[in-house]
């Protein structure tokens, strides 16, 4: 596919539970002194978890004697207990954890230090790549960092990353991360509540015999894999302890860990077909997460909507109906409920209504209308869009957003007049020299910035206000009027492949318009080529020079390896709407070279992976009805149109 105006935002459902923890203070990761909390308590834990009994009584019984020793009034006693616990390493952590919170100051602030001292192989040999770049001098580095470190791990394909995690959640010195390590592991992506197999010798090997609080979670939930409702009645332990700790102020956990263990057990009571049981976790997460309910009650409510739970779904909005009706995108996400239940009159009055409520923050109609865009609700998302066109100046943040988003939106759905005309303001405004192309080019660097969002240059909005143009008198069938806007078009953006793409399949073009657009052609696969030179790992050039050339003229062979290997570099932990673009390429890349078979498949998969483009859907259907002719016996019709 060709380029993208705006990558695909991040989904408002809730990310990795990290994501959550970056939003408590920070405060909360640096440990308090807990009289209540001792060598005791980790010695109660060792003698209750069937993961001890490997453990040497000689060892253990060693281990706190030389704690015990770190409060000696002798110095000399002190610093010979702290040597030997160094040379024991990391089979001291679990007792030099608890002693953190003993009531001997001394002690407490000994084991604090040397937690940070003892050595943890956090690289091991049989670690991925991927996984030993980012744990290298992983002990090393703050709890923010380290933060971002558990969060890439996570994102890892394959379960790469879970030995990994399995280590922070047994040895990271924070209990905070430690747990969010943990859950990084056990906690159910909402979007997709399955679970896949992981090793169980992998885990038993990394977890070791640790009686940590976070190790006893991730055995949970090795034997909730096999058997889900033998473990309800640990997992309801295990979160009524969390509550608790929660409840005594202290800066171990915090509301989201207290969720990610509620999510994980709802997950299991939708898995054993327990309702009431379900609706009974959704209430508790419901009244844990009081400062930012309107996140959980979408959230649990897209969770009940991407099961099909269709009775828990029936419930849940009669019983939150008023918490709902409160903010604009809850009353949105209740309007996309009833659609799916086949309650369109419902829906369409919830989602009138939700338009006419003020947004609670900068951007939120926005994003609100690019969330609407991508779950298929075109009228919705326009509406949003045009409200924020509409009430916002030209030059404003949101509105630039919003008009680029629209003429996006309604070129991909064949509005291309609307397309055009939501543009043309801003292009009129850019272009000026003054303030308020400035401003568009602050805002743009601000969005190269971050990962989400990529705004184009200002030539190139120019461009594609023309291309919109010639797509609207294309429709039209005035042929003069899309040459005109296509050569305007060019002039303001010459590496625009989609406008050489148009320009190449112009109807009624004469001999010299070919052979002009021909060497336009040749001329940006140069320069694609000359990038894939520069940058030979960079997948963006490949994808480019291979969509451009399977939609023109050119080695239709080398646009299919140039495509397949843009994939490959692109990696399997891109996001969707990246791999979707990519494998439309490929497809249209393998119907230019007559692979009608993989030309379908690829577009299918492309269409799994982000089923709103219309384009997509288009492409689909000129592929399948080659296939079919193929198949039928009849020579397939060859066609531009996508």
């Amino acid at each position: 596919m060709g380029w993208q105006w705006l990558k695909r935002p991040r989904s408002w459902q809730r990310d990795a539970l990290a994501a959550l923890v970056l939003a408590s203070s920070w405060t909360a990761l640096s440990r308090a002194d807990d009289p209540g909390r001792g060598l005791q308590l980790a010695r109660g834990a060792a003698n209750s978890s069937s993961a001890a009994e490997g453990r040497s009584d000689l060892t253990e019984k060693r281990i706190g004697e030389l704690i015990g020793q770190l409060g000696s009034p002798h110095y000399t006693v002190r610093r010979s207990a702290a040597n030997a616990l160094r040379q024991i390493g990391a089979e001291a952590f679990d007792l030099l954890y608890a002693a953190t919170a003993a009531a001997d100051p001394e002690v407490a602030a000994s084991a604090q230090y040397l937690l940070h001292q003892i050595a943890v192989r956090w690289v091991q040999s049989d670690d991925p790549p991927a996984v030993r770049r980012l744990l290298r001098a992983y002990g090393n580095q703050s709890d923010e960092k380290r933060l971002l470190i558990i969060q890439e791990l996570a994102r890892l394909p394959n379960h790469e990353g879970v030995p990994a995690l399995c280590r922070v959640a047994r040895f990271d010195r924070s209990p905070l991360l430690a747990r969010v390590a943990a859950l990084a592991i056990i906690r159910p992506d909402v979007r997709d509540a399955k679970h896949s197999a992981l090793d169980p010798e992998m885990m038993d090997r990394e977890l070791g015999e640790s009686t940590r609080i976070t190790t006893t979670w991730l055995r949970q939930y090795r034997r909730q894999l096999r058997d889900p409702a033998a473990t309800v009645a640990d997992w309801l332990r295990s979160i009524d302890e969390e509550v608790e700790l929660l409840a005594r102020n202290g800066n171990e956990t915090n509301d989201a860990i207290g969720l990610g263990l509620m999510w994980n057990l709802a997950n299991i009571y939708q898995q054993i077909d327990n309702r009431p049981a379900l609706m009974e976790i959704v209430d508790q997460m419901m009244r844990l997460d009081s400062n930012s309910m309107e996140r959980t009650t979408v959230d649990l409510l897209l969770w009940l909507v991407e099961l099909d739970s269709w009775d828990a779904v029936e419930e849940f909005l009669t019983k939150y109906d008023a918490q709902l009706a409160q903010a604009k995108r809850p009353l949105y996400i209740a309007a996309l409920a009833r659609a799916k239940q086949g309650k369109q009159e419902l829906a369409e009055g919830l989602a009138e209504k939700a338009s006419k409520l003020d947004p609670q923050q900068t951007l939120e109609s926005f994003m609100i209308a690019k969330e609407l865009e991508l779950r298929n609700q075109y009228d919705w998302s326009v509406r949003e869009y045009r409200q924020v066109v509409g009430n916002k100046p030209v030059a404003s943040h949101e509105a630039i957003l919003a008009r680029i988003s629209l003429a996006n939106l309604q070129h991909d759905h064949e509005q291309y007049e609307g397309a055009a005309d939501a543009l043309e303001p801003l292009v009129k405004a850019i272009q000026q020299e003054g303030n308020v192309g400035q401003l568009y080019t602050e805002i743009r660097r601000y969005h190269l910035r971050q990962s989400e969002l990529a705004l184009p240059e200002r030539e190139a909005v120019a461009a594609k206000l023309h291309h919109y143009r010639a797509c609207q008198y294309h429709a039209a069938g005035d042929w003069q009027k899309e040459r005109e806007h296509l050569e305007m078009a060019i002039r303001f953006d010459e590496t625009d492949a989609d406008v050489v793409i148009a320009m190449h399949r112009l109807p009624e073009s004469d001999e010299k318009w070919r052979e002009m657009v021909r060497q336009r052609i040749r001329d940006l696969c140069r320069q694609f080529q000359q990038e894939i030179d520069g940058s030979p790992n960079d997948p963006t050039a490949y994808n480019q020079w291979a969509w451009l050339v399977a939609n023109t003229e050119g080695d239709f062979q080398q646009a299919v390896r140039y495509s397949r290997r843009s994939l490959e570099l692109l990696g399997l932990s891109a996001g969707d709407s990246a791999r979707a673009s990519f494998l439309d390429t490929l497809g249209r890349c393998y119907y230019a070279a007559g692979d009608l078979d993989n030309a379908v498949k690829c577009q299918r998969e492309a269409i799994e992976k982000l089923d709103s483009l219309q384009v997509m859907h288009r492409q689909l259907a000129l592929f399948e009805q080659a296939l079919a002719e193929k198949q039928g016996g009849k020579q397939p019709g060859v066609s531009g149109k996508n």
